[in-house]
C-alpha cells in the first residue's frame, strides 16, 4: 500500500465520521421537534424559554473569558511589556519603554532631563602559539623538515578584553552600568534610545499610570459584574443541577429545587 492509498482511507475516514455526526445531529433534531409537537402550549413556551437560556449561559463562559481577555490585553499595553530596546549589564537588565526606564526590576520615570552615553576600553588581542602536536607529527610525516613546517603552523586564540560602560543620567543622580564585550552594540542601542525617547517625554509617565489605574478599575468592574467568568460559570453550574427534560411522552421533568426557574419570568 503506498502513500496515496493510506492518504485516501484517511479521508475517507474523516469524510465518514463529519457525514455520521451530521446524520446523528439531524436525527437529534427531528426526535425533539416530535417530542416538541406533543407540548401544550404552556409547556411549549417554558420549553423554549429554558432552551434559550441554556443557549445563552454557554455562550456567556465563553465570551466572558473574551472579554476579560481583552481587559487583560489593554491594561499589558498600557504597562508596557514590550521593550523599546534592552540589554544585559552586570547591574542587572535595562529596558527602556517610552514612559519609563527599567533597571534590574526598579521602574524609573523617563523624564525630558534622562541622558545616557556609552564608554568602553580593553581591546581584542590575537595570541598564537605552536603546539607539540604539531612539531611531533612533521617529523614524523616528512622527517626534520618536516618538524620545522608544523612549527610553523601555529594556533590562534582570540582574547576579547573589551568592556563597554552605560552612564545613565536622570538630571539628579548617575547610574554607571557594566557590560562585557558581547553587549556592546545592545547598550549602545538603549543608550539611543533613551536620548531619542526622553526629550518628548514629559507627560508619558503621568499619562502611562492614569491609564493603567483606569484598566485596572475596569478589570475589577467586570469581575464584580455579571458578566464575570467566575459569574458565568456560577449560573453554567446552576444550570447544570437544574435542567428542564423534555419527556418522550411529551412532557416536561424539572431536576431542580421547587420553586423558580431562573429561565422563567414568574415562578413555576
Amino acid at each position: 500500500m503506498n502513500g496515496w492509498q493510506i492518504f485516501g482511507i484517511i479521508v475517507l475516514v474523516i469524510v465518514v465520521l463529519i457525514a455520521g455526526l451530521i446524520g446523528y445531529a439531524y436525527l437529534d433534531d427531528q426526535k425533539r421537534k416530535r417530542r416538541e409537537a406533543l407540548l401544550s402550549p404552556t409547556d411549549l413556551a417554558r420549553w423554549k424559554a429554558y432552551r434559550a437560556y441554556a443557549i445563552k449561559t454557554v455562550n456567556a463562559v465563553t465570551d466572558s473569558k473574551t472579554d476579560r481577555e481583552v481587559l487583560e490585553r489593554k491594561l499589558a499595553e498600557a504597562r508596557g511589556l514590550i521593550p523599546a530596546a534592552s540589554a544585559i549589564t552586570s547591574g542587572g537588565t535595562v529596558r527602556v519603554f517610552p514612559s519609563h526606564v527599567v533597571i534590574d526590576g526598579v521602574e524609573h520615570p523617563l523624564t525630558p532631563a534622562f541622558s545616557a552615553a556609552v564608554d568602553g576600553d580593553g581591546a581584542v588581542a590575537v595570541k598564537s602559539r605552536t603546539t607539540a602536536t604539531r612539531v611531533i607529527t612533521g617529523a614524523v610525516v616528512a622527517g626534520p623538515a618536516g618538524a620545522i613546517v608544523g612549527a610553523v603552523a601555529k594556533k590562534n586564540q582570540v582574547v576579547d578584553s573589551r568592556t563597554t560602560y552605560l552612564t545613565i543620567s536622570d538630571g539628579q543622580k548617575v547610574m554607571v552600568l557594566v557590560g562585557g564585550a558581547q553587549s556592546g552594540q545592545a547598550l549602545r542601542h538603549v543608550a539611543a534610545t533613551i536620548n531619542t525617547l526622553a526629550p518628548n517625554s514629559a507627560d508619558r509617565w503621568v499619562q502611562r499610570s492614569a491609564r493603567i489605574a483606569e484598566v485596572e478599575q475596569q478589570l475589577a468592574a467586570f469581575d464584580q459584574s455579571a458578566g464575570s467568568p467566575n459569574a458565568a460559570k456560577q449560573q453554567y453550574q446552576q444550570l447544570k443541577g437544574a435542567k428542564l427534560i423534555l419527556n418522550r411522552d411529551g412532557t416536561l421533568t424539572y431536576t431542580g429545587a421547587p420553586g423558580a426557574e431562573p429561565w422563567m419570568a414568574g415562578p413555576r
